[in-house]
């Protein structure tokens, strides 16, 4: 039993999510952006206290050629174009961009 009680205590830590992770919610996109390699980069109105931006604003950023990345592009177009309110929250882990900037993984985009 004792050795029953760490494992489901790491479990549950684990099964919260990433704790670096970022959220913002009710902003807007105000920039959308295609790097090399497939990936895109979008840049929410609302920027969080924390995460991995290197500058003043945070970019969130997915793979654009997989299912998934094509409809989170779409997903950001819609909220870009109609400029319509989102909820982002990132994954917790950071990829480098092209222009040098570290940008958090992109999980759940809410459109509304």
């Amino acid at each position: 039993m004792k050795k029953i009680i760490p494992f489901l205590l790491a479990a549950l830590v684990l099964a919260a999510g990433p704790a670096g992770a970022t959220s913002v919610s009710g902003g807007k996109i105000s920039r959308i952006r295609f790097e090399s390699g497939g990936l895109v980069a979008i840049t929410s109105t609302i920027v969080p206290s924390a995460g991995c931006r290197t500058a003043s604003q945070e970019h969130y950023v997915f793979d654009g050629r997989t299912d998934l990345g094509r409809a989170r592009f779409t997903a950001a177009l819609v909220a870009y174009a109609t400029q319509s309110r989102v909820d982002i929250s990132g994954a917790g882990t950071c990829t480098t961009i092209s222009t040098g900037l570290l940008s958090e993984n992109l999980n759940i985009i809410t459109v509304y």
